[in-house]
């Protein structure tokens, strides 16, 4: 059989295509799960958390009296015994990549910083007024604060506080959540509380900072309008998600116990068999470790639980076998979620090169005859080409949201003719790549 251009775009179209239910529809069917862990030990109280990504370990200092500090490793929560500690009030934290420390600010407008072994006070000049919640800008390297001061409430850190210049300003409030996008390089905020005169204002409403300026999103669906929730930024799946809080308007309504994702257009609520129950005042964070979400209590002592959010069906994309030459790899730029795109590249051509790439069902392993030493990887129902830009040839397509997809394996594996080299061919090694959804 021979394989062409147009016969693979018949059978991606054939493998990939027929959509059935749209992608909001599958989506909310649950990509993600809700898991409870059983710890052997439990903090009484949620508090301040962030990720130590250079100790791979969570840090959790819990509004407790006295002071506490927690550290979340494996599967298992462990109370540390620092020399010194922060007193035990409202405090927010972030972890500064660059500096590899923890740093926490509280409501006594103090500055502190965890080094994996123990607390030490800064005296920077210039201090914020109020406390608020903190999130890391890798992009800029510099720890953001987002405070209720009337008047001056954006702030970034390095080794002192200074306000961030910008044109536009989300309206000031307390009780919010940031959380950095890491693919999209956006700090997301939502919610929160305004104090207006003698009211409290509770918000529903989405910005975002792009480094230089804040902008206000106006997404078609939006979560409930609520304070004291959680945010984090789930790598993997490359969503933020929101998890809990409550509307205090009065009359206050209870917490919720609901799961929302962003993805920079969009709000999404997610429907997991199994959720949280309802709670404000959690701590939630990335385990960069288990490469999951995790979830801690709440402001009060009645829930002591730990729960992880954990993709039910991951995208994967797994190399296999050996190029030919031994340096011809293809890898993945994206990955095969649902409604989005799949990229597969090839480099390290020469050029000149005439590149496509290898579609199959099964793996298979046998050689090649006429390239010694070259093995055919996969069992080839399709053939496609690739766009050579320098010495990078790039394969895209776009995965329909079709949830019967879900789980599903694509095989491929790059070839390419090379002209002058000793070989007039060559090969690079192969992938499995399984269709997952978010």
């Amino acid at each position: 059989m021979r394989h062409t251009t147009s016969s693979a775009s018949m059978f991606v179209a054939t493998a990939l295509a027929v959509a059935i239910p749209s992608f909001a529809e599958c989506a909310a069917q649950g990509g993600v799960a809700w898991q409870q862990l059983q710890p052997a030990n439990n903090p009484a109280i949620a508090g301040a958390i962030a990720s130590d990504a250079a100790r791979q370990r969570l840090v959790l200092f819990p509004r407790r009296d006295p002071p506490e500090t927690w550290e979340w490793v494996g599967r298992n929560w462990l109370q540390l015994s620092p020399a010194t500690s922060p007193p035990s009030v409202d405090s927010y934290m972030a972890y500064h990549a660059q500096h590899q420390r923890v740093v926490l600010f509280n409501s006594m407008t103090q500055t502190w910083e965890w080094d994996g072994h123990d607390w030490a006070q800064r005296f920077p000049s210039g201090n914020p007024g109020f406390e608020g919640p903190m999130v890391y800008d890798p992009d800029h390297q510099r720890i953001l604060m987002f405070t209720r001061d009337d008047f001056v409430y954006w702030w970034q850190w390095d080794v002192a506080w200074s306000p961030v210049p910008s044109a536009t300003l989300p309206p000031n409030r307390e009780n919010t959540a940031l959380v950095h996008d890491a693919l999209r390089h956006r700090v997301v905020l939502f919610g929160g509380v305004r104090q207006v005169g003698a009211n409290r204002i509770v918000q529903d409403d989405t910005w975002e900072w792009d480094g230089a300026d804040w902008q206000q999103r106006a997404p078609s669906h939006v979560p409930p309008r609520r304070e004291r929730h959680a945010m984090a930024y789930d790598p993997v799946r490359q969503r933020v998600i929101l998890s809990g809080g409550y509307d205090s308007t009065f009359p206050p309504l209870p917490p919720y116990a609901d799961t929302w994702q962003w993805d920079g257009v969009d709000w999404l609520q997610l429907a997991p068999a199994t959720v949280p129950p309802a709670r404000s005042g959690h701590a939630m964070a990335f385990d960069e470790v288990q490469r999951q979400i995790v979830l801690f209590g709440a402001s009060t002592v009645q829930l002591q639980d730990t729960w992880t959010l954990v993709s039910s069906s991951p995208a994967s994309f797994t190399p296999f076998g050996w190029g030919c030459p031994p340096g011809l790899h293809v890898a993945a730029s994206s990955l095969p979620w649902l409604g989005d795109v799949f990229t597969v590249t090839l480099g390290d051509l020469p050029p000149g090169s005439v590149p496509f790439l290898l579609l199959g069902l099964q793996p298979l392993g046998s050689t090649i005859p006429g390239l010694p030493g070259c093995v055919q990887w996969i069992s080839v129902e399709a053939i496609d080409a690739m766009a050579l830009v320098g010495t990078t040839a790039t394969w895209t397509k776009a995965v329909p949201a079709d949830v019967a997809l879900v789980g599903w394996s694509l095989y491929c594996q790059g070839a390419a003719w090379l002209g002058g080299w000793p070989l007039d061919a060559a090969v690079s090694d192969a992938a499995r790549a399984v269709v997952g959804m978010r």
